[in-house]
């Protein structure tokens, strides 16, 4: 077959060589509907020889661009796909264009498509709330490219992670085509509008109201362990002391805080005791820092006896 049509092509050639040159004129833009580039798609060939034409036209000289993108072909592109199969320069007269754009059909998907499509399904699977999470790409993301026509896409959760990248995988469905699937690597930044400190708060200082401030912030990142310790609302705040320095604008973790300090040690209480009715009370000294509710060392002042107590309030201790 090969010898065959190296003889054809002889032929044709010489009938060039004692003929009119090959006109070809460039096509300023063309379209082509399959996977691969002909000489004809984008010039127009004139030969004395019917079947010389033909044969430059059918040529294949590259693979066509991807579905709706396009490329580029010049006059210096076409010269040396005719020097390839043995024409001279005296043989071919090229005009027209100097370069001719060459378009596949087709659409596109793009990054920002495929994101939403994530997003749809974590509100109708996840029952999330559209104004508390963002879907974001880990890295760049390619646009898909389809041809012409119709599409769904069909979103599958491949894995998911208390904190970091959540990967999914995306299957675009068009008919009569194979179905293409993309993987995609994702955050799902979730968000929740939480107290805050307005300026650092230093270690000992008990947080009062105008401390706070309600912030909407990230929570995605966080350990499971780290979110449940958030305080979520000011009612477990208010009041506590910082045990260390809380930076402006970090959410407030429970083991940040601590509750004040009631009674100091040296501090002069009054010690309290309670029979049925009878209700005793007498002058003391505190030996101990105490909070409410915690047991301390107390000295009654009139005896010097030493005991223990439980704070019940500042500068009030109940002795059992």
């Amino acid at each position: 077959m090969r010898i065959v049509l190296s003889c054809v092509l002889s032929v044709l050639l010489a009938v060039v060589s004692s003929a009119a040159p090959v006109r070809v004129e460039v096509l300023p833009t063309a379209e082509v509907d399959s996977n691969v580039v002909r000489l004809g798609d984008f010039t127009k060939i004139t030969t004395q020889d019917s079947g010389l034409t033909g044969y430059l036209e059918d040529l294949t000289v590259m693979s066509a661009p991807k579905p709706a993108q396009s490329l580029r072909l010049g006059r210096e592109f076409v010269e040396v796909v005719l020097a390839r199969v043995g024409l001279g320069r005296q043989d071919w007269d090229i005009q027209g264009a100097a370069t001719s754009e060459i378009r596949r059909p087709g659409r596109m998907v793009p990054s920002e498509e495929i994101l939403l499509a994530i997003k749809d399904y974590l509100i109708r699977e996840e029952n999330l709330n559209p104004k508390d999470f963002e879907v974001l790409a880990e890295r760049r993301m390619q646009s898909v490219t389809l041809p012409d026509g119709s599409y769904e896409m069909e979103v599958k959760k491949v894995s998911d992670r208390a904190a970091g990248p959540s990967r999914f995988e995306i299957t675009v469905l068009q008919e009569n085509l194979s179905d293409k699937t993309i993987p995609v690597s994702v955050s799902v930044a979730r968000y929740e509008t939480l107290p805050t400190v307005r300026q650092l708060v230093p270690r000992g200082k008990q947080i009062c109201e105008t401390d706070l401030e309600p912030a909407r912030l990230d929570v995605s990142r966080m350990s499971a362990s780290e979110y449940s310790r958030l305080m979520k609302t000011t009612e477990g705040i208010l009041g506590k002391e910082a045990r260390i320095d809380i930076p402006a604008g970090r959410p407030i973790l429970s083991d940040m805080l601590t509750r004040p300090n009631v009674i100091q040690s040296g501090d002069r209480v009054t010690l309290v005791a309670a029979c049925g009715r009878v209700r005793i009370s007498a002058a003391g000294m505190a030996q101990q820092d105490g909070q409410e509710g915690d047991t301390i060392r107390v000295v009654n002042l009139a005896t010097r006896k030493r005991t223990y107590g439980q704070v019940v309030g500042p500068g009030l201790v109940k002795i059992q």
